[in-house]
């Protein structure tokens, strides 16, 4: 996502949690593109880094901001009966909470921009998962979320939509147990898995002003797993 932002001309500010190396390997491949790319650390189930982050966005680019991408995720997996109140916690916070207190404090610089939004939610969000009730109860918080703050936020220019991403190849999907990432892979109709690039498109279409009369909407990219 970062790679195709910045490929289309925007300057942008990334976080990471702990995979230092390979951010800063993010931003030297970008480099030769142009528009400043830029990591910084954050955890976002720590309210004070969030807001120093959104410090650094006020110092970096004096106030001006035209998108934010909420792309955050982690899970931890288990059984509702025997999920912990930490384990509920923590996915809750990363996942959902860190979006609210993320955009909340960014809209005022939006606005002035009549800027966009997009929220990354999940599949998971409109079907449930088992063994997943914090992540799909997270994720079903970010589209109604999403469709409350798209409705605050139009008389003020700020579109606000969502993505829900299906079986996608990446880290945490490679978490899987091989034979549960094969039987996935099965259920999708289009028997693959859906790339990186794909939702970042998406994320880039919902940005654009291509999607100018577009707010409070959950753009589904799985392959049709959640066919009826």
């Amino acid at each position: 996502m970062v790679k195709l932002l910045s490929q289309a001309g925007a300057e942008v500010m990334f976080t990471y949690r702990s995979s230092g190396e390979a951010a800063v390997s993010l931003e030297r491949e970008c480099a030769p593109l142009g528009p400043l790319v830029r990591a910084v650390p954050c955890n976002h189930a720590v309210e004070d880094e969030i807001r120093r982050f959104r410090d650094v966005i006020a110092e970096e680019w004096d106030d001006r901001l035209d998108y934010v991408v909420n792309n955050v995720g982690i899970t931890a997996d288990n059984p509702m009966f025997r999920m912990t109140s930490a384990q509920w916690h923590s996915v809750l916070n990363t996942n959902l909470t860190s979006i609210f207190t993320m955009t909340q404090g960014l809209i005022r610089v939006l606005s002035a921009a009549q800027g966009s939004v997009v929220n990354m939610t999940s599949v998971s969000g409109l079907t449930g998962a088992a063994g997943q009730v914090n992540y799909s109860a997270a994720k079903a918080g970010i589209i109604g979320l999403t469709k409350a703050m798209a409705k605050e936020t139009a008389g003020l220019g700020v579109r606000v939509n969502a993505i829900a991403p299906g079986y996608v190849a990446t880290d945490m999907f490679g978490q899987m147990p091989e034979a549960k990432q094969k039987r996935a892979q099965q259920a999708v109709p289009m028997r693959r898995l859906g790339q990186p690039a794909e939702a970042a498109a998406a994320a880039a279409f919902l940005l654009s002003d291509a999607a100018s009369y577009i707010t409070g909407h959950v753009l589904v990219v799985d392959g049709g797993l959640t066919l009826s």
